[in-house]
């Protein structure tokens, strides 16, 4: 019997089969990708303000329009004429969401036809003020720690201060640590009158080191193999196993396309077009990571990869496809000035953990980023050429670069596109025909004749589009025409001031382009963005990996290591690591075997009464931290324990080739696939993938920093009523009846496969309660066996379980 016909014979709530001894995770750890008011306002609000509003809004001299100024909070709050234009937490009832909502033109605002509010536009507006309508404009500097930090001051804050060689404080007891990690940890535990908690049980600490390197649960066969090894560097070899094998790069990877909003898909929610050669980047981003590439370089060919030299055609193939980092990074729809902000954001987010797009209509209200700082970054990419999809011709995709050479793509296309000329040239003149016929009353009985012709090269010419050549190309950027970029006066593209020369950030060097310069420049702003002047990137990269390693980073705010972020909570520690990551030439791995290393890092996630009064936050790292599993490794681990789970590497989703229609008919298709979650299609906007989007997954249209963890009544009813759970119960039972013959050894195998530990007495003997219950329970008549439908039911009691769920 297949498993889809097992699944559906299937009844029940297996949950409360086994009462409270299995409940979905009822804890929420805070997170969640970064979005502050500010930014939000910043990022979404004010453009609006800015390109719709102003020219008949705007106060500071000038007789507004109604009475109402948009261009000052306390103006903004006042109203106008008609009244107060905002009730903050209100949107149904504020008067602008009427306006802007409304269905009468002549009552609708903005009033200009040609600037009128997309719909995702409005909901900005409506979420701004449900949110309170937040404005740092004006903003009282009460707090001097909010105020904008100038050139001048920066030196002397702390993330743009040189990275210092630091020495190991001196701890007692001098022989509790193991790696240097623990006498930095150590130490703020003695200032701060804190003991850490005892080391976890060998099988938690397996568990965690799996999950948190390759991001599977351990089997059976690794577990003993594991367990035996009582070696001194047992430890250390096994993580040297992890950081070798292919799945690492495959958990890993995920944490970095989090950050550069990757998808599938371009995103625009009434013109969602698939992009097939996506794969390729998130491809090159999963092998980068097994390869143990320098970081620095991982960097330089994102931003520059084709104009890097290559020693052989894969390394400059490779190249090519790392610049999809920028083409990712941005949004498809809207004007160019809009998705350059994307880009320009997106790259200060996830290399120096600034948010340069609020530079943009302004100097940046609290970090040292002028506007002209902005402009100068700006022009690097509007000297670029971005692959895109977009309406209207045959083809949807402009511009996508080929990863073959001249010669051989006029080898490929070149007869196609002869083909396509001549057909054109044939249309033009049957057409020029057509009309002279129509003009010539006389000649009307060719009409037919010419009509017939016409529809026959039409669908000629629409069949050598359907069957156009395939070629070896990839969703990147390459260099476009080299020019400076004007200041845009407010952000606005019609109000343009003086012209910016290219350069990097002032408060990092300002490094200028030579005036000989040919290029856009992107290969000299990657050597800066990596160079011994910069101590961001490093600082940013080390605290990432620390954070996904104990669930918080060193700087709690890792997008932001701006004056608005936290500060780093072990300042010593950071700088110790950053210098550590460059004198091993930026390798992630090194990191990770510091990292895990540590005996911090194998601590149980028990509480201490006396710490937990002092740091009720576990700040100081004092016990480990409970982590629920990503969305990816939970379903992943699922997948594993069931027996379904393809270890393949994922290549190209199945994609149509061509299809006009998606220009008013988003995309929604959704491959399903029993591959890792990595390979799982990605979507923006218009759908996400069911379970992805559920348990917290990454929003592509967002730069994700953190991730969110919530507790929803959703995801237990998906627990409780999913066909894909069902099927996962089902492969899981199966396993255990194939496995083991006897109850005891299959409740104990259920246990080391799902948990990674034999199960405790009372456990037993709860499942051997639960399993005699079920027995009893088993409908007449059903179609498979009984032992299938009762272990069935037991399997789904423990893939919803906290245990399951979480890290311990």
């Amino acid at each position: 019997m297949t498993r889809n016909k097992v699944s559906q014979s299937l009844a029940g709530n297996w949950i409360l089969v086994l009462g409270p001894l299995f409940l979905f995770p009822a804890v929420s750890l805070a997170g969640g990708a970064e979005q502050s008011d500010d930014t939000f306002f910043e990022r979404r609000i004010r453009p609006i303000l800015t390109t719709r509003c102003f020219k008949c809004h705007r106060g500071r001299g000038q007789k507004p329009a109604g009475a109402l100024a948009l261009d000052t909070r306390a103006a903004f709050r006042r109203g106008g004429q008609s009244g107060h234009a905002i009730i903050p937490g209100q949107p149904e009832q504020s008067l602008l969401m009427q306006k802007v909502r409304a269905a009468d033109p002549a009552l609708r605002m903005p009033p200009d036809p040609e600037l009128p509010l997309s719909p995702r536009e409005i909901r900005w507006l409506a979420q701004w003020i449900r949110n309170g309508a937040p404005d740092p404009r004006e903003t009282p500097d009460a707090n001097a720690e909010l105020q904008r930090l100038d050139l001048q001051q920066a030196p002397d804050f702390w993330s743009f201060q040189p990275i210092q060689p630091v020495s190991l404080p001196v701890v007692e007891p001098p022989g509790w640590g193991i790696g240097p990690v623990d006498y930095f940890l150590q130490a703020k535990w003695q200032q701060g009158g804190l003991r850490p908690v005892r080391d976890a049980s060998r099988r938690v600490a397996l568990r965690r080191v799996y999950f948190g390197l390759i991001g599977l649960p351990p089997t059976r066969l690794q577990l003993a193999r594991d367990l035996r090894d009582s070696s001194a560097d047992a430890w250390f070899r096994l993580t040297d196993r992890l950081l070798a094998s292919p799945h690492y790069g495959e958990r890993w990877a995920r944490h970095w396309l989090d950050v550069v909003r990757y998808a599938d898909s371009q995103g625009d929610p009434n013109q969602d077009f698939p992009i097939p050669q996506a794969y390729k980047y998130r491809n090159y981003v999963i092998d980068a990571f097994n390869q143990d590439k320098a970081f620095d370089l991982f960097v330089r060919e994102q931003i520059a990869g084709d104009l890097m030299p290559a020693r052989d055609p894969v390394e400059a193939r490779a190249r090519k496809i790392a610049t999809g980092f920028l083409a990712m990074s941005r949004r498809q729809s809207g004007a160019e000035h809009l998705r350059i902000e994307d880009t320009i954001d997106t790259l200060g987010r996830s290399v120096l953990g600034l948010a340069l797009g609020c530079a943009r209509c302004h100097d940046h209200k609290f970090d040292p980023v002028s506007q002209r700082d902005y402009y100068a970054l700006y022009g690097f990419f509007s000297s670029s050429r971005y692959a895109s999809v977009v309406e209207g011709g045959p083809f949807y995709q402009r511009d996508f670069v080929p990863l073959i050479s001249a010669a051989e793509l006029e080898r490929q296309v070149g007869p196609a596109r002869q083909q396509l000329a001549a057909l054109d040239q044939r249309l033009v003149r049957l057409r020029e025909r057509r009309e002279q016929v129509l003009a010539a009353p006389a000649a009307a009985t060719q009409l037919k004749e010419i009509d017939g012709q016409l529809e026959q090269l039409e669908k000629q010419r629409a069949e050598r589009i359907e069957n156009w050549p395939r070629i070896d190309d990839a969703y990147a950027v390459v260099d476009g025409e080299p020019a400076n970029a004007r200041l845009q006066v407010r952000g606005a593209p019609g109000q343009l001031g003086p012209e910016i020369p290219r350069r990097f950030l002032e408060v990092l060097g300002g490094h200028r382009l030579l005036p000989s310069a040919k290029s856009s420049g992107r290969r000299e702003l990657a050597g800066w963005l990596t160079g011994t002047t910069n101590p961001l990137t490093p600082r940013v990269a080390v605290n990432r990996i620390w954070q996904h390693h104990f669930g918080v980073g060193i700087v709690e705010t890792p997008s932001d290591f701006g004056i608005r972020g936290m500060r780093p909570s072990h300042p010593r520690l950071l700088d110790f690591l950053a210098a550590r990551f460059l004198a091993s030439g930026w390798s992630i791995k090194s990191l990770h075997r510091l990292l895990l290393g540590a005996r911090a890092y194998r601590l149980a996630s028990a509480s201490d009464e006396g710490s937990q009064a002092r740091d009720p936050g576990n700040t100081m790292l004092w016990r480990f931290r409970r982590l629920r599993l990503d969305a990816e490794p939970l379903r992943d681990a699922m997948l594993a324990v069931s027996g379904d789970l393809d270890y393949s590497v994922g290549q190209r989703h199945p994609f149509p080739y061509q299809q006009k229609r998606w220009a008013r008919d988003p995309f929604r298709t959704l491959y399903e696939t029993s591959r890792r979650s990595i390979y799982v299609m990605q979507q923006k906007r218009v759908q996400r993938h069911p379970f992805l989007g559920l348990f917290d997954g990454a929003d592509p249209n967002l730069s994700t920093a953190r991730r969110t963890t919530s507790t929803s009544p959703l995801q237990a009813l998906y627990f409780l009523n999913s066909e894909w759970v069902r099927k996962r119960a089902i492969g899981f039972a199966q396993r255990l009846l194939n496995e083991e013959q006897m109850l005891e050894s299959r409740i104990d195998a259920a246990f080391e496969m799902a948990y990674g530990r034999q199960a405790a007495p009372l456990e037993r003997q709860a499942m051997v309660v639960a399993w005699q219950a079920l027995q009893r329970q088993v409908p007449e008549g059903t179609t498979i066996g009984r032992e299938l439908w009762v272990w069935s039911r037991l399997a789904g009691a423990i893939l919803s379980s906290n245990e399951f769920c979480y890290i311990d």
